[in-house]
């Protein structure tokens, strides 16, 4: 009988054990994830103010705000990463089957977005293209989250040793979430915004300027910058003006 109580008592604190080493993983490769969202949010800026053609803002931003930024594109990423170590820690997968998992979503996402690029411009309609690419990055950024819920798992069972195979998963989630898919997103983003006949950004007066449509691109604490937007990138012109020289205007002035 005191048997039974002391191995009872055994596998009570093995498991114990186990979880809290599971949730120390988990909660370093969460911290991992807020490097990410920074180095997210940071190609994301890069990539869309170079290609609107204002590269030169970059150090105006804040490193919370880049941070911000990035949180707010790999947020799926978390939850998927977040239910995958869930899901583990239930015993309702294992790492094979979050494997397979992340392979499908990746192939998927990627089969989409070869898909949207091979279509010509004159038979897809520009808010279609973004809707496309916003989906296929979105599978593509939950892809790397089942496959941070992988590396948890992996280094779980290997007992913390790093092998090549997490080391390879640690670069494919590199790859996923920082090297492509914000710039894809940026890219389209851009893209839509210096549309000359479809652009969705406000209308800005600038006091002083009434002969010049200026753009709302984004405030800077209390400065805005505004854009006047053209066809063509080299007569685009940028401004950074002081919040109360503007009056915002939804539609564009005559």
């Amino acid at each position: 009988m005191t048997n039974t109580k002391i191995e009872k008592h055994e596998n009570t604190a093995q498991a114990i054990d186990s979880l809290s080493s599971l949730i120390t993983k988990a909660g370093a490769s969460l911290a991992g994830m807020a490097g990410i969202a920074y180095l997210y949010g940071s190609n994301y800026l890069t990539a869309y103010y170079s290609k609107i053609g204002a590269p030169w803002v970059m150090p105006l931003f804040s490193s919370e705000q880049i941070a911000r930024q990035g949180l707010s594109g790999i947020l799926l990423m978390v939850i998927a990463a977040i239910c995958s170590v869930i899901t583990l820690m239930n015993g309702n997968t294992s790492s094979e089957g979050l494997r397979k998992s992340g392979l499908r979503l990746g192939v998927i996402s990627l089969l989409l977005i070869l898909f949207t690029l091979a279509i010509p411009k004159t038979y897809i309609s520009p808010l279609t293209e973004r809707f496309l690419v916003f989906l296929s990055s979105m599978l593509f950024l939950f892809s790397a989250g089942v496959i941070a819920g992988l590396l948890i798992s992996r280094l779980k069972d290997s007992k913390s040793q790093w092998k090549s195979d997490q080391i390879l998963l640690l670069m494919l989630i590199y790859t996923i979430s920082i090297a492509t898919t914000p710039s894809t997103l940026a890219n389209s983003q851009a893209e839509a915004d210096i549309n000359f006949k479809d652009s969705g950004l406000p209308y800005a007066l600038l006091d002083g300027d009434t002969s010049t449509q200026w753009r709302l691109l984004r405030t800077f604490g209390d400065k805005v910058l505004i854009m006047h937007l053209t066809p063509s990138v080299k007569d685009r012109k940028f401004k950074l003006v002081a919040t109360e020289s503007l009056t915002i205007n939804s539609i564009a002035t005559q």
